[in-house]
């Protein structure tokens, strides 16, 4: 069978569709559409070896009669177990790029989280706590217009400054969300 003829350039040939249908799979829109572009392409390879053979005259009988079933069934088991093999690494390729697309949802996701806490944070320990003491100091000011009407001038000066640097704080916080 070492002769060659149309076999051995199937053989040659032959591979060439395998192999590119294989690293096209990860592109192909769904799962099962993947997998039967490989089942065909590996079919039509085993079935092109067979008719190279039938063409070097290589008949049922001239196999059985210069025993070299074993190579023949060899050789054409090769594409169907390739296709195996190259889904299988496809099959693969796929898991993978879906788990690196998940991996990247979950960042962005942790990282929307980790900002949010970060602004209530913020929020929380800055300026919920400077409002606060503007509260106080409003009552503050209120108790003194009955008894100093000057010191309440005086306060609500310093109300105006809070409220100020309040604000300044809030858009500091909030600036990074941008």
């Amino acid at each position: 069978m070492a002769d060659g003829g149309y076999r051995n350039v199937f053989s040659l040939y032959s591979l060439t569709p395998v192999l590119t249908t294989a690293l096209s799979l990860p592109s192909a829109p769904t799962l099962w559409k993947r997998g039967l572009l490989l089942m065909f392409v590996s079919a039509l390879g085993s079935l092109g070896f067979a008719l190279s053979l039938w063409l070097n005259g290589y008949t049922f009988d001239a196999v059985i009669e210069q025993r070299e079933v074993d190579e023949v069934i060899l050789r054409i088991s090769t594409y169907p177990v390739l296709g195996l093999i190259l889904g299988f690494v496809a099959l693969l390729m796929v898991l993978w790029q879906r788990s690196v697309e998940r991996m990247n949802t979950l960042q962005a996701s942790a990282a929307i989280e980790f900002e949010r806490r970060r602004i209530a944070m913020d929020i929380h320990d800055s300026v919920l706590s400077r409002l606060t003491a503007l509260s106080r100091r409003v009552e503050y000011a209120a108790l003194l217009a009955a008894d100093e009407p000057e010191a309440v001038r005086t306060e609500l000066d310093h109300v105006a400054a809070m409220a100020a640097d309040i604000h300044a704080d809030i858009r500091w916080t909030v600036r990074p969300a941008r």
